[in-house]
């Protein structure tokens, strides 16, 4: 009998490590306690948190004279903090979860977010480091498009298809804050040099 349940215990899985508590606590949201299937729940937060940071970004970059109302100022802020953390609960399920190919896609993101971000609040900086921003955002979206192809490989078309999606989507967000940062400032690398 003993034999028996040495021989048992040697045939059991490894365990799987044990997460810190916050972390069981967003994997027991995404899970059916019925059958073990994750949900679609982390993905929908992934979705429209990214959605609501597309949809800001869109409108600082195209319609941003007429964000700097009272109301707006105190909004728009607020709106993007939950999203930025939507995004990064999403991420954290992601590399909990073991799923690479999406964390190592959603922390991209977030790199590109916050390029962005730098890109929009501080444009004489870009301007004064135009070179270094367009290498680092080059080997972000370059890693992006690597993704794509690594799902189109793996036989994931939809995935590689909204992976696409999104970076095109987000390139173009990024050809609008460089256009509208050459627009407002467009001596801004001269003014710098004639100032030292």
């Amino acid at each position: 009998l003993l034999g028996r349940h040495l021989l048992l215990a040697r045939r059991e899985e490894p365990r799987e490590p044990e997460m810190v508590p916050v972390a069981q606590g967003f994997a027991a949201l995404t899970r059916d306690e019925q059958d073990g299937w994750l949900v679609p729940f982390r993905q929908a937060v992934d979705a429209i948190a990214w959605l609501i940071l597309l949809a800001l970004f869109e409108l600082e970059t195209g319609y941003g004279d007429r964000l700097h109302g009272k109301g707006a100022a105190a909004v728009v802020p607020g709106v993007r903090l939950v999203a930025a953390a939507g995004v990064i609960a999403a991420a954290l399920g992601y590399v909990f979860e073991r799923e690479w190919l999406d964390a190592v896609n959603s922390l991209l993101w977030i790199a590109v977010v916050m390029v962005l971000e730098f890109e929009v609040r501080y444009p004489h900086a870009v301007e004064r480091h135009g070179a270094w921003f367009a290498g680092i955002a080059t080997t972000l979206y370059a890693g992006l498009g690597a993704l794509v192809l690594v799902w189109a490989w793996r036989g994931e078309w939809f995935d590689a298809y909204d992976a696409l999606l999104w970076l095109i989507a987000f390139v173009t967000i990024e050809i609008n804050v460089l256009q509208i940062s050459r627009v407002e400032h467009p001596r801004a690398g001269t003014d710098i040099l004639k100032s030292r």
